[in-house]
């Protein structure tokens, strides 16, 4: 999986994952129990942000800019504060969770370059301390394309692994409110379907290519900046753009039916407002909207963005013209209707 001109991890090393993750098969075998699924919800709305804002200018600016509150007149899109979890239980007991919700884990941005688990690691170490060891947690980031944890009008907040910690335990916190009002899932079948979607790529002009070449025959710069990404990775990305414009694509939107929970996984950073279409027109009890699931195609904004401009609908930081979100929205509610058209079933 590759993303623009962004480093694909070492052959070996995917290889070392992959055998982890088919050696979790026999060891879950050997420890088959009987356990209930169960799903909950609740709403966190004060640790996200939309961080697309419109100024005063009429210009569309981001919120990391560290911008003059005065000169800002609202944000350009919602948030999506729902929280949602799916549990496995014992004896009443959770003792795994999926955490779904859509916020960017990039607290820990530019200005680190360490590997790090952001704030999912804190969440999870706060679930185990709330549930009781042992607990295991995994987290399905929800359509947030244009969410972050920046409050513009906030001139103290921080990052670094303070903020981190702050955010993962208090999602921690929601979590464990979800897992107390979760209930058992209705039974019924397990169901998988996926489908290929056909997206034109984003034109790159003769004069960006040109502007792309000047770029990398310039000295490097030392990387440094928090948030966005610098003018090389443009380059080079673009470029690449630019070489393949007029060849096909086809990405993967998947869709999941575990009795009456439905799971979507859409490859890119979708805006929030496609996730939430998805939630509010399934068929599902329960619907689990994953973004960046099987593939990291960029940044998949709305119509309205593009015209908005901004960082995300940029060449390079999406690599797809406007239609693509909608495009991926409406295969995944296809998916599910056909999964859900019989609910009885």
């Amino acid at each position: 999986m590759r993303l623009g001109s962004l480093p694909k991890c070492d052959d070996a090393d995917i290889e070392k994952f992959l055998c982890k993750a088919a050696e979790a098969v026999p060891a879950a075998l050997a420890n088959l129990q009987e356990s209930q699924l169960m799903a909950g919800s609740t709403s966190e709305r004060w640790l996200s942000f939309n961080r697309r804002l419109l100024a005063k200018d009429g210009a569309t600016r981001m919120n990391w800019e560290q911008l003059d509150p005065g000169t800002v007149v609202r944000p350009l899109g919602p948030i999506d504060p729902e929280l949602r979890v799916l549990a496995v239980a014992r004896d009443g007991r959770p003792l795994a969770a999926a955490v779904n919700f859509g916020l960017h884990p990039a607290i820990l941005a530019g200005d680190n370059w360490l590997y790090s688990a952001d704030y999912p690691g804190y969440l999870f170490e706060a679930l185990e301390r709330l549930c009781g060891p042992p607990f295991f947690a995994a987290f399905w980031n929800r359509c947030c394309g244009n969410v972050n944890h920046l409050d513009y009008s906030d001139p103290l907040q921080g990052r670094g692994y303070k903020e981190a910690q702050r955010i993962g335990y208090a999602l921690a916190i929601a979590a464990r409110q979800a897992l107390d009002a979760a209930a058992p899932a209705g039974g019924g079948p397990v169901m998988v379907s996926r489908e290929l979607v056909e997206l034109k790529r984003l034109a790159i002009s003769d004069e960006q290519a040109r502007w792309c070449r000047a770029v990398l025959g310039r000295s490097p710069k030392a990387p440094g900046q928090v948030d966005g990404l610098p003018d090389e990775y443009y380059a080079v990305t673009r470029l690449a753009m630019y070489e393949k414009q007029h060849m096909p694509d086809a990405v993967e939107v998947m869709a999941i039916r575990l009795g009456d929970i439905g799971i979507v996984g859409l490859p890119g950073e979708m805006f929030c407002e496609y996730g939430i279409d998805i939630e509010r027109r399934s068929l599902a009890a329960h619907t689990f909207v994953i973004e960046l699931a099987n593939d990291a195609i960029g940044y998949l904004p709305t119509p309205e963005a593009f015209a908005q401009g901004g960082y995300e609908p940029s060449a390079g930081a999406t690599f797809y013209t406007q239609e693509a979100g909608q495009k991926l929205t409406d295969c995944a509610l296809r998916q599910l209707e056909r999964l859900f058209v019989n609910r009885s079933s």
